[in-house]
């Protein structure tokens, strides 16, 4: 048998089943419901049921129609929160992953330990659900998945195979805490992360763009043209000769002598731009000269000249550092319920509306909809820049925990959390917002067994 590097873990090809059974599931409407004046018009869609089943229902509409999928799985702690989060095999799946006796099984569960059961559980729920979804991207989509350390490395390999390591558009690290924290056994664990992976290369991030601050430009050239200075030596990273040795040559000095680049650390140098560029500079006169008295040396910075037109592109950074925390979705959902503790962990619409923001999200899907954050941020930011996106949300009717809030609360399942969460923030949206004609409704379809 050829080896080969690949992703292994007990029950890969019972999930690979898993996937590519037929569904014995379809939608069906909730007529009475979707009739309402409110959502009778509405294009968003929230489905209840088990997410796996809904992925196959919706491929028979949305395969290749979906831009962006954000969701926000189990992270397998081994906790119970609202939801159970501790993944492990039944004894029937065991069976059917080794197919073997009820009595064999007991000496088979031997040989491996209850970690390497765990996350195998849990890749083989991922994998069938992520295999589905992809299908559903356009090709110009993208998935972002939040994530902790738990299932981080299992993760990121299960992408790579599934969507292709080429595919894999970077880590994001999200700020979920500030402070607290003082039972952790080493030090404060204050990120999460976000992987995306984009369905292929027409994949676009969309940075934000500013028009160019006048008052930044303080230098008047000789025709009456404002400009500002970028000093030509390579500062920071790879600043050095060896670095990049074509970059090392010199050029004339308004005294007539050769200049070679220094580098910061007075070692030679390399210039920010190559040969042909700089020459055109000096040939142009667009370089500015200002004459360092402690070294004894002039230093050129480049011309870079005002143009009312001209945009700014701000680059969008992997870390994620003040947008917002998880108290932050905490508080708003304490003030939406009345209520406290009604969910465990939210993640904050400031950080789904971030990624819809830089992301062509026409039709957003999310199948672990949990509070309902996706659907809440699709309605909000529609209302703040005018937009039309669509929200698919999914959420099955897990019980509540009997301790919980929630069901003190008098919420017996997730779904219903959901459902209420997304029709109370329609409701402050329209107050907030009470000129808009975003679509602040949704329709609601429901697992059923054919």
């Amino acid at each position: 048998m050829i080896e080969k590097y690949e992703l292994n873990w007990i029950g890969k090809n019972y999930a690979k089943s898993l996937a590519n059974n037929i569904s014995n599931y379809h939608l069906v409407e909730d007529v009475e419901y979707n009739t309402k004046l409110e959502n009778k018009d509405s294009g968003n869609i929230l489905i209840c049921g088990d997410n796996l089943e809904a992925l196959k229902a919706l491929s028979n509409e949305y395969k290749n129609k979906v831009n962006v999928i954000y969701i926000d799985p189990p992270y397998n702690t081994r906790k119970k929160f609202i939801y159970n989060d501790n993944f492990t095999y039944t004894d029937n799946e065991l069976q059917a992953i080794f197919n073997c006796s009820l009595a064999d099984l007991k000496n088979i569960k031997k040989k491996y330990s209850k970690e390497e059961i765990s996350h195998s559980a849990w890749l083989t729920f991922m994998y069938s659900r992520l295999y589905l979804a992809r299908e559903l991207l356009k090709d110009d989509g993208v998935i972002f998945i939040s994530i902790d350390e738990n299932e981080f490395a299992q993760l990121k390999l299960l992408c790579d195979s599934i969507f292709g390591e080429n595919n894999f558009v970077g880590t994001m690290i999200w700020r979920k805490k500030s402070g607290g924290g003082q039972t952790d056994e080493f030090f404060v664990t204050e990120h999460e992360y976000i992987f995306g992976y984009r369905k292929s290369s027409q994949f676009i991030w969309n940075d934000k763009h500013e028009k160019i601050d006048q008052n930044e430009y303080k230098y008047t050239y000789s025709d009456g043209s404002l400009y500002k200075i970028i000093k030509l030596e390579k500062w920071g990273s790879s600043s050095h000769k060896e670095d990049r040795p074509t970059m090392y040559f010199p050029i004339k000095d308004p005294d007539g002598n050769d200049l070679y680049p220094i580098a910061p650390d007075k070692k030679d140098g390399r210039w920010r731009v190559g040969k042909e560029r700089l020459y055109n500079l000096v040939k142009n006169k667009h370089i500015h000269w200002i004459k360092d008295k402690k070294e004894n040396r002039w230093v050129p910075y480049e011309m870079s000249f005002y143009n009312e037109n001209q945009i700014k592109i701000l680059k969008s950074r992997s870390i994620l550092y003040d947008l917002a925390e998880t108290g932050t979705a905490t508080k708003l959902l304490t003030k939406i319920f009345n209520e406290k503790d009604i969910f465990s962990n939210p993640k904050p619409i400031e950080l789904i509306k971030y990624l819809l923001e830089h992301t062509k999200s026409e039709t957003v899907l999310d199948f672990f909809a949990g509070s309902g954050t996706t659907g809440h941020a699709v309605m909000q930011l529609n209302a703040e820049d005018g937009g039309n996106r669509k929200f698919i949300c999914v959420q099955s009717p897990e019980k509540t925990n009997e301790k919980s809030y929630a069901l003190k609360a008098g919420f017996k399942n997730v779904f219903d959390i959901t459902k209420t969460r997304i029709e109370k923030s329609a409701d402050k949206i329209s107050k907030d917002f009470h000129e808009t004609k975003v679509d602040l409704g949704f329709k609601i379809y429901t697992l059923t067994s054919i």
